[in-house]
């Protein structure tokens, strides 16, 4: 074989190394429009079916979580300020893992630290 044929098969194998590639290429790309446009009508399908009627399971709704925020809230403090009174307090659970102060609103703890935050507040407010 002349160089030149060799040169001309070399730059055909490279040709047709590049078009498999491409052609792989494509069909990743196919197959995940595909996966995508097969999610895009599960979705709206799921959507569908909770836009209809509510099922009773006979449960009243879930307690909502009170937590620092609410607290400083409802007492007109600082959330900095009821952490401290929370931390004075022997009776509360106090979170040892770094997790925030929360409670479920139906909580007897909650009720026995709105009663002490209550007590505190009126405390606060004869001083001033």
């Amino acid at each position: 074989m002349t160089e030149k044929k060799a040169k001309e098969m070399n730059m055909e194998e490279l040709k047709n190394k590049a078009k498999e590639e491409l052609g792989i290429q494509e069909e990743k790309e196919e197959k995940k429009a595909e996966k995508k446009e097969s999610e895009k009508p599960k979705k709206k399908a799921d959507q569908k079916k909770s836009t209809g009627k509510k099922k009773s399971t006979g449960k009243k709704s879930e307690a909502k979580v009170v937590g620092v925020k609410d607290l400083a809230n409802e007492f007109n403090m600082t959330d900095k300020v009821v952490r401290r009174h929370l931390r004075a307090m022997e009776e509360s659970s106090k979170p040892t893992d770094g997790t925030p102060y929360k409670w479920k609103s139906t909580s007897p703890e909650l009720n026995k630290i709105k009663k002490v935050l209550k007590e505190k507040k009126q405390k606060q407010a004869v001083i001033r």
